[in-house]
């Protein structure tokens, strides 16, 4: 495994519904990433986005940021 490259990140402030599938694909993109030496980092605000996240506990595997700018300083 490589270290120190720079973070996936994943813009989802534009999304109005966050289902199933999408929070899979979200754990797949972290496992992906973390087996090439990066972390997923999602931009998300809304509610329909964060709350899903929080439910499943994928916010324990991913950083969530509220900015694209944030996300590129983590």
């Amino acid at each position: 495994m490589r270290l120190g490259r720079p973070p996936v990140v994943l813009d989802l402030t534009g999304v109005t519904f966050l289902a199933s599938m999408g929070l899979s694909l979200l754990a797949e993109h972290h496992d992906q990433c973390a087996e090439f030496g990066s972390r997923l980092v999602v931009v998300a605000t809304e509610r329909v986005v964060l709350r899903p996240i929080q439910i499943t506990g994928l916010d324990g595997l991913v950083t969530i940021v509220p900015t694209v700018q944030a996300a590129l300083s983590t």
